[in-house]
């Protein structure tokens, strides 16, 4: 289905830190345990091994969850392996963006399993467990209600306010019946399409359709999915949530980072607060705040004093700050695999870590990637333009290319010449009557002008000329950058599933190497 070009990340519009992270830039070392590698995950595996996790409700909880989706065999295998200590996990995570919302969603899933399959294939004394965190805590309904099919923006339509992971999902089947409208009767999503309708009728709320729909394209490949707003989750997070609300250790551990990495050139990434945890509850997710010796709960009437925290843990919920710390203390992790971005937040975070006595997990950078056509790749080979200049700008592209046709064309000795001429003129005004001199600077000023405005037609007249290749050429750059962002922040799976139906998932997944940092363009054949 593919063939795959490997380009170098540092050819693509990557942040100063993103970029720094990929070459592993000595700099950045301080914030990190180890850069990514199979020989420091399995070091790593040591280190996490002396970590105490409570693998017996880890499993229990974790099959309880599963009561609630179709578990597959290898899922299943996998829960009830990780009681054992020699069983690690490998994490990824992300809000429950609607219909899987843009393609690194699936990027960032299919580099999680192939690095646990890679790690338990090399080391036989270990095995790791793939696990995907699918975070319905979160409240910002407006980052997870809409996603981009082929060019229209569809978007849940509710009113519904607090965790998006405990909304109904009233609304989200006039989205699919607007979707299968779009990808047409010839789709070969429409099979899948009929499977999702199916869970909207038994998901009890919009996390629980999300995780279905993830477990039904991963869940043969033995991908557990987790969800963190569970009760017993809260219980076992007991110790970290108190301390969090008595000692409000985080934020001057998070914000003296913050400073160092900011001396290095690098803004903040999250807004840490003196208490990094909100209240939970059907329709609301508010900030807890201190209230002389007792807390509250910002726009409620809740208030509790500190020997009731132990009443209320059930409700609370880690915000950024907190949260990866959370998720560690509760898994046997080996690493952490997520987007620039999110590297950049859990960089400010090791203190933290040591503070709190859990070990900082390795951090790997998801997988870039971008679906071209051969067609289109083919065309652009024909240019004969460098295949990185796909990922710059367009007027870098079409100056280029233009250069490239029209190699005798510049008018650049024609500007020489009239400015060693004037040269000339001044020299000889300046001995006869120096008041001349900006009547002759003036008339170099209109010649130059005359020049520039000949050129600029000229090359209007190339574009004219060059217009069909052009186009084309722009055209493919522009699919590789849909609605002016890189493709994978952009498109939504479902466009390419349309066309090659749902095995393409697992055919990009073929060509990821989790350790491999270079961008995987794939060429779709025809």
């Amino acid at each position: 289905m593919f063939d795959v070009i490997r380009l170098d990340q540092n050819l693509l519009p990557f942040s100063k830190r993103d970029l720094a992270y990929t070459n592993q830039q000595e700099h950045l070392k301080p914030f990190l345990t180890d850069f990514p590698s199979t020989e420091s995950l399995l070091n790593y595996s040591k280190v996490k091994s002396k970590h105490a996790i409570d693998r017996k409700l880890l499993v229990k909880t974790l099959l309880e969850q599963y009561k609630d989706l179709p578990s597959s065999e290898p899922t299943l295998q996998n829960i009830k392996a990780l009681s054992n200590d020699t069983v690690f996990t490998v994490i990824t995570a992300h809000q429950p963006v609607l219909m899987t919302g843009p393609l690194y969603y699936i990027f960032k899933i299919c580099s999680c399993i192939n690095l646990a399959k890679h790690l338990t294939s090399i080391q036989d004394a270990i095995q790791v467990v793939p696990v995907f965190i699918s975070g319905g805590e979160d409240h910002d309904l407006e980052e997870v209600a809409s996603f981009k099919l082929f060019k229209e923006k569809l978007t849940w339509q509710t009113e519904q306010q607090g965790a998006v992971g405990r909304m109904n999902v009233e609304g989200i089947e006039a989205v699919i019946e607007t979707m299968v409208a779009l990808l047409g009767e010839r789709s070969q999503a429409l099979e899948l399409m009929q499977s999702i309708s199916q869970f909207l009728n038994v998901a009890s709320s919009y996390g629980h359709f999300q995780r279905l729909l993830v477990n039904h394209l991963f869940g043969d490949q033995g991908l557990v999915i987790v969800n963190s707003d569970d009760d017993a989750f809260k219980q076992a997070l007991t110790p970290i949530f108190k301390e969090e609300l008595l000692k409000q250790s985080s934020k001057p551990l998070v914000v003296e980072t913050q400073k160092q990495l900011h001396n290095l050139g690098y803004g903040n990434q999250a807004f840490a607060r003196e208490i990094n945890l909100f209240y939970l509850t059907n329709g609301s997710r508010n900030r807890i705040v201190q209230d002389g010796a007792n807390y509250k709960v910002l726009d409620t009437a809740i208030t509790f004093t500190s020997d009731a925290i132990h009443e209320h843990v059930k409700h609370f919920s880690p915000n950024v700050i907190l949260r990866p710390l959370c998720q560690e203390a509760l898994l046997p992790n080996l690493c952490y695999i997520g987007g620039g971005g999110e590297l950049a937040y859990w960089m400010e975070r090791k203190t933290q870590f040591e503070h709190f006595g859990i070990p900082f997990p390795i951090l790997l950078r998801r997988n870039s990637a971008a679906i071209i056509g051969a067609k289109q790749l083919q065309h652009w080979k024909e240019s004969n333009l460098p295949l990185a200049q796909l990922f710059g700008q367009e007027h870098t592209i079409t100056n280029t290319y233009l250069q490239q046709q029209e190699e005798e064309f510049t008018l650049e000795e024609a500007r020489k010449t009239i400015i060693e001429g004037f040269e000339h003129i001044k020299s000889v005004t300046e001995t006869i009557d120096k008041t001349l001199v900006p009547a002759v600077e003036s008339a170099k000023v209109k010649e130059l002008k005359v020049i520039d405005q000949i050129e600029s037609r000229l090359r209007k007249s190339l574009k004219t000329k060059h217009e069909v290749n052009l186009n084309k050429l722009l055209k493919t750059r522009a699919s590789l950058f849909p609605n002016g962002g890189l493709q994978e922040r952009k498109d939504n799976i479902f466009t390419y599933i349309s066309k090659s139906g749902p095995r393409i998932i697992q055919e990009i997944q073929r060509h990821l190497d989790p350790l491999d940092p270079t961008f995987t363009l794939l060429v779709l054949r025809q």
